[in-house]
């Protein structure tokens, strides 16, 4: 809690129809999201279509009610997410 973190991470996408990508969602100690609806969660880039390998980054400050967190890769409707050289650390 009160710690920022930076994630970082290649990410691919092909014939993706909607938005794709990195996403962290942050929970209380009875496991409820810290999050109302999904467009509030720390996130990278939104992708979509075909897209070669690029690198991304974000940050997360973790809320002190935090006690854990998902990474998660998210795509919402078709096609295909591909992440490699995925990291996290503290800043």
């Amino acid at each position: 809690p009160g710690a920022t973190y930076r994630i970082g991470y290649e990410i691919k996408t092909v014939d993706v129809e909607g938005v794709a990508c990195v996403l962290v969602d942050l929970f209380d100690s009875l496991g409820g999201s810290l999050f109302h609806v999904i467009t509030e969660m720390p996130s990278g880039q939104y992708l979509n279509g075909t897209n070669d390998w690029l690198s991304d980054m974000f940050e997360v400050k973790v809320p002190a009610r935090a006690t854990y967190a998902d990474l998660r890769l998210f795509i919402s409707d078709k096609g295909k997410v591909f992440i490699r050289n995925v990291m996290m650390h503290r800043v």
